[in-house]
């Protein structure tokens, strides 16, 4: 056994116990292997990223049924195999993640000039042409040998094949490619080998992804050459975070209408205390998801959003109403026919916190049940 297969072996039996760090040296140590499956298959570079995080991410959740410790590469490549196929079948799915990729792109880095646009597609452009010409049995050979700065031992292990016939597959392969594509495909692969970052926004979507917070988290991670995007992102936000600014959202659009309509600035006052308030439930509830997340805890998260859905009843039914009744109630006296209009939007309001929660409810506790905490 060789030194990387006895630290693999050694890391696997560590992550199956819940050590976040012998996963990390697992991600370190497979990450090429995986991204260039994913992107034989796919042929999309930037998609190959979104998948090979995906299959990391379901490594970590099935990691406790993996029985032999040794069968780690063939399950891992096999659930690589089996994503890239889902995305290439899934074109729905892959305009969501174009479209996440955009917005998260455009959130934290800088906008590329056109020049560094045009070069970008370029290169992704004959990345993909020179994978379409090669032959299937051949792709992930040649990938990966690029990405592994050119060590036929590397690729045998990693792939679990004998070194002749990596060499013989790449012989073929060369055949295949013109002497300048063959140069410039090096180069590119090269560069678009996951590298840090890659580990990064792994770790930080296990961190984030709690149960309630896991769909947000995984569809988020960005199809950027290097996950670069979606590393910045995860570090500083997370995926409850992504879901704290809608909460935040939804407070603060949800009173813009009770502040246009206020009388006195002592309503102002104290809809400004309540928006506040509700802003800080939002961030606890975050903050609890992703604890009951990092500690895999099923009731923690249950508790969480139970208590939050307790919270919201109490300040939009009862401090709520208690702010704006003087106003409600001079309407009334204004304009009788009020009256109805009022009745009508409490009952609204009471329909859309009923929905609202038994569908939040629902989706987290889908979420514990596809992360197999329920």
């Amino acid at each position: 056994m060789s030194a990387l297969s006895e630290q693999i072996h050694a890391d696997v039996v560590a992550a199956a116990d819940g050590d976040r760090d012998a996963f990390a040296r697992l991600v370190d140590a497979t990450k090429r292997t995986v991204a260039s499956i994913a992107v034989a298959i796919v042929g999309d570079v930037q998609a190959s990223q979104d998948v090979a995080q995906e299959v990391f991410l379901a490594a970590w959740r099935g990691r406790g049924r993996l029985r032999n410790p040794m069968s780690f590469l063939p399950w891992l490549r096999q659930i690589t195999r089996n994503r890239a196929r889902t995305w290439l079948r899934d074109e729905a799915r892959r305009r969501v993640s174009v479209e996440t990729d955009d917005l998260v792109a455009a959130a934290v880095d800088p906008r590329p000039t056109p020049a560094e646009q045009a070069e970008r597609q370029d290169e992704l452009s004959l990345v993909a042409a020179a994978i379409a010409e090669l032959p299937d049995e051949t792709r992930e050979v040649v990938i990966l040998y690029y990405r592994e700065d050119r060590s036929v031992a590397q690729v045998a292990e990693l792939l679990e094949m004998s070194p002749d016939a990596v060499k013989q597959r790449l012989t073929r392969a060369r055949r295949r490619l013109r002497e300048d594509v063959a140069t410039r495909l090096e180069a590119a692969l090269s560069r678009t080998a996951p590298g840090a970052a890659f580990t990064g926004a792994v770790l930080a979507a296990l961190a984030s992804a709690s149960p309630a917070a896991a769909g947000v988290a995984i569809g988020a991670v960005g199809k950027s050459g290097a996950a670069t995007s979606w590393a910045k992102l995860g570090l500083l936000l997370s995926g409850a975070g992504l879901g704290a600014v809608g909460g935040i959202g939804g407070v603060v659009f949800g009173l813009r209408r009770h502040f246009r309509d206020a009388t006195s600035a002592e309503e102002r006052r104290a809809l400004e205390a309540f928006r506040a308030t509700g802003i800080a439930a939002v961030l606890a509830t975050c903050a609890a998801l992703t604890v009951s997340g990092q500690l895999e805890s099923a009731a923690l998260a249950i508790a969480a959003y139970a208590g939050f859905g307790a919270v919201l009843w109490a300040m939009y039914f009862v401090w709520l109403p208690s702010i704006v009744e003087p106003r409600l109630a001079a309407e009334r006296r204004a304009d009788p026919a009020a009256a109805a209009r009022q009745r009508r939007d409490r009952t609204l309001s009471w329909i859309g916190y009923l929905v609202g929660v038994l569908s939040g409810g629902a989706g987290l506790l889908a979420g514990l049940w596809r992360s197999g905490l329920l």
